[in-house]
């Protein structure tokens, strides 16, 4: 087994992964699996093909495909998580959303919310200012 392999399904199910972050909208959560395999991330084929190959000499084939996924994920600023009553995995993108630290419980949802880009002239944030810039920015 080549290691070319881990490293194209790594790749492939990484791609899906931050597709589904970046195009999920308003909302911050994209579910990438669902809950019928354990681990979750066999939900991609990818990721099954890679499961289903016996070990090779220096190490796991899952394991390093596991790692390069997160290490891929990190690079992209996606968060891949799983929420405490299911073994679905959901992906956010971190560019566009934040944990709240909401103990509400309500949503997964209600964790997370919309990061606010800031004034490109001044850095002031609609939290910040009322129109979003500082009071003496010209922009």
């Amino acid at each position: 087994m080549s290691r070319n392999v881990v490293k194209h399904a790594a790749r492939e199910i990484a791609c899906q992964i931050i597709g589904a972050a970046r195009t999920s909208g308003d909302n911050p959560i994209a579910w990438v699996t669902g809950n019928a395999m354990m681990p979750p991330l066999r939900w991609f084929d990818a990721a099954e093909r890679i499961w289903q190959l016996p070990a090779i000499r220096d190490g796991q084939p899952w394991e390093s495909l596991v790692e390069r996924v997160e290490s891929q994920l990190a690079d992209a600023n996606v968060a891949l998580e799983c929420p405490d009553y299911d073994n679905a995995l959901y992906a956010v993108d971190l560019s566009r959303f934040e944990y709240s630290g909401s103990d509400d419980g309500e949503t997964l949802q209600s964790d997370w919310r919309p990061i606010t880009p800031p004034c490109p002239a001044c850095g002031g944030t609609l939290d910040q200012w009322a129109d979003g810039h500082a009071p003496d920015c010209k922009h």
